[in-house]
């Protein structure tokens, strides 16, 4: 779980030594940190999250969610899905 959670420090140090990366760096670092504080690796909330963070923060649970969905409805369980977490995961 320590591994997992340390996976965007991780991505952003190796994406820092990319010339041109450093705004994305920014938004690599945090974009696993969820709306209301729950997230990782510094446990942000709310706008101290980058703007761009938290729509990264988005697409990423957006794609594990479809990626991880079993059977039929999938337009139906993620928006539900969306709307439940609203406010938690996701601004």
């Amino acid at each position: 779980l320590e591994a997992y959670r340390r996976y965007p420090e991780i991505g952003a140090t190796l994406l820092s030594e990319v010339p041109g990366c450093a705004q994305a760096v920014i938004l690599i670092v945090s974009h696993a940190e969820n709306f209301d504080g729950s997230g990782f690796p510094r446990g942000l909330r709310g706008t101290q999250i980058h703007l761009g963070a938290r729509i990264i923060r988005l697409a990423d649970g957006v794609d594990t969610f479809v990626m991880n969905f079993k059977g039929p409805g999938v337009d139906e369980a993620l928006a539900s899905h969306l709307l439940e977490e609203r406010g938690r995961l996701y601004d």
